[in-house]
């Protein structure tokens, strides 16, 4: 069956997402996960526990100012991260 859907017969909210994705994927999403509440975080909370782990590795013992700079954090942050780094 070929059904005539248009952008129009959605909110306007997901026209952002159908541009993304497009249409013919957008209807096998909703498909699988219609009906759910879904959130998306934000694209530095996903990328977090990979910088974290980046800045164990480039840590010399000396570099907190260089690491601050180089992921745009604070000292302060660089030592946080790497003081919970140690207790797990």
């Amino acid at each position: 069956m070929d059904l005539d859907f248009r952008l129009e017969d959605v909110d306007e909210d997901l026209i952002a997402i159908i541009d993304f994705m497009g249409m013919n994927l957008f209807i096998e999403f909703c498909e699988k996960f219609g009906g759910e509440r879904l959130y998306f975080p934000c694209k530095n909370s996903i990328l977090r526990p990979s910088r974290n782990r980046q800045i164990e590795k480039l840590y010399n013992g000396y570099n907190h100012k260089y690491l601050a700079r180089e992921f745009g954090i604070s000292v302060t942050q660089v030592k946080n991260i790497l003081k919970n780094a140690k207790r797990n």
